[in-house]
């Protein structure tokens, strides 16, 4: 799947649509009604490395997420679509995609 452009009528997800697609996302946990992972990496380089990754995944799907790096070590990449006030199913295929094309790598580890 690819994400698509919201429609104006789109509404975010509701409880039981995220409880259903949670599990198509292993390595992702709700927080504060935002989807959150953390990568823990070897060094500040790893950070970069994967920071660039998941920018490159999200200009390819045209949707946002809002990431940070901290303790020169941990990646943190948090997905909510702000437009709608809650989770889009954009969210969880960003999620799927950037944790595919990310998680290959056995020194990035999500905690």
């Amino acid at each position: 799947m690819k994400c698509t452009p919201l429609q104006p009528s789109t509404q975010p997800l509701t409880r039981k649509e995220i409880k259903a697609l949670m599990p198509q996302i292993p390595d992702w946990s709700l927080d504060e009604g935002h989807l959150v992972t953390r990568y823990d990496c070897r060094d500040f380089a790893e950070c970069i490395r994967i920071f660039g990754e998941v920018i490159a995944i999200a200009m390819e799907e045209g949707h946002f997420p809002d990431i940070c790096i901290s303790r020169s070590r941990y990646v943190d990449v948090l997905l909510y679509t702000y437009a709608i006030g809650g989770l889009s199913l954009n969210d969880f295929i960003l999620a799927a995609r950037i944790s595919g094309r990310t998680r290959r790598d056995p020194g990035a580890s999500a905690l």
